[in-house]
C-alpha cells in the first residue's frame, strides 16, 4: 500500500474488495452460500472494482488501490520467484493489511532480526524485500521454525496427527500448511495415501484465524485423535458446522486433503448429509 498507493487503504474499501471476490467466487462449488470453496481457483481481479470516469468514494477503488491489494493477495514473489503466501481472497484483509501493521510483522524484525528497536517497517521497498525475507528466515528459523518435514520417528512412535486451517484465514496464509503436507509428503514417501496413514490434513472452507468467518467450524478434533490413536480409527471427514439465523445448523464435512467436499446436486446445501468427498485420495 504504502509503495503502489502512498498511504492505506481504508477498512471499507477493504472490505468492498473481499466482498466482491467472495461475489464473484461463491457459486463456484455449485453452493450459493457466501464462502469460496477452494480460493486458489478464485480469479478475481480488484481491477473490476475501478472508479469510472474519474469517479471517487468508498463504492470503487482507485488503480493505486486496486494494484495493492491484488498484490496482497498474490503475496511476495520477487523476481518470479515465490517467499510465501498472501491471504486467500475471501479473507478479512484489515488484520494484516488494515490501517496499521500488524504488531508482530513489526515486533518481529525490531527484535528477532535486526534487533534495533527503532527499526521501520517504511525502509522496506520492492529492492530489498527478499533480502529482509531471507535475513528474518536465517536468524528466525532456527529459534521457532516448525517446518521440518521428517516425521519418521514420530510415526515410528504410533503417533497420529491431524492438521486444520481456515482457508479465510486472515494471519497465518493457509497455503502454508499445504506447503508443508506436502512437503511431508514428499519426505516420506508414498504420496498422499502413505501420509494419510498417520498425518491428515482438513481445509476448512470459509473459517478465519483458528475460528470466525462464514465457514462452518471443525468440530470433535480431539475425539478424533483420540479415535484414531486407540481404536485405529482414521478420520475419514471432520463434521463442520455453524449456527445459522432462526435457530437452524448448516453442517459440513472437511474432507482430507487434497479431497473437498462436493454437493451431490439434492437436498439441503446446509446438512452435511448431502454432500461427499471427491479427489484423488
Amino acid at each position: 500500500m504504502l509503495r503502489d498507493n502512498a498511504g492505506v487503504i481504508s477498512s471499507e474499501k477493504l472490505a468492498l474488495a473481499t466482498n466482491a471476490a467472495v461475489n464473484a467466487c461463491d457459486a463456484a462449488d455449485g453452493v450459493a452460500d457466501r464462502v469460496i470453496d477452494d480460493p486458489r481457483a478464485c480469479r478475481f481481479n480488484a481491477r473490476a472494482l475501478r472508479c469510472q470516469n474519474g469517479g471517487q468514494g468508498g463504492s470503487c477503488l482507485t488503480e493505486s488501490e486496486a494494484s495493492a491489494i491484488n498484490k496482497t493477495w498474490e503475496g511476495p514473489v520477487v523476481g518470479g520467484t515465490r517467499l510465501w503466501w498472501g491471504p486467500r481472497p475471501g479473507a478479512a484483509l484489515s488484520s494484516l493489511a488494515g490501517q496499521t501493521p500488524f504488531l508482530i510483522a513489526v515486533a518481529q524484525p525490531r527484535y528477532w532480526v535486526y534487533y534495533d528497536q527503532a527499526w521501520d517497517w517504511k525502509m522496506l521497498d520492492y529492492s530489498n524485500y527478499k533480502e529482509f525475507f531471507d535475513l528474518t528466515v536465517k536468524r528466525v528459523g532456527p529459534v521457532i521454525a516448525t517446518d521440518d518435514p521428517d516425521l519418521s520417528r514420530f510415526k515410528s512412535h504410533g503417533g497420529k496427527l491431524i492438521l486444520w486451517h481456515g482457508w479465510a484465514d486472515p494471519l497465518i496464509m493457509p497455503d502454508g500448511s499445504i506447503d508443508y503436507y506436502d512437503a511431508v509428503t514428499r519426505k516420506m514417501g508414498g504420496g498422499y495415501a502413505q501420509t494419510q496413514t498417520f498425518v491428515r490434513l482438513f481445509m476448512a472452507p470459509g473459517v478465519a484465524h483458528c475460528r470466525g468467518g462464514d465457514g462452518p467450524m471443525p468440530q470433535g478434533l480431539l475425539d478424533a485423535v483420540v479415535n484414531w490413536v486407540e481404536h485405529s480409527e482414521a478420520p475419514s471427514t471432520i463434521m463442520a458446522s455453524r449456527p445459522l439465523p432462526g435457530g437452524t445448523t448448516r453442517t459440513r464435512p472437511l474432507c482430507p486433503y487434497p479431497q473437498v467436499a462436493v454437493w451431490k446436486g439434492s437436498g439441503s446445501t446446509d446438512d452435511a448429509a448431502n454432500f461427499v468427498c471427491k479427489g484423488s485420495p
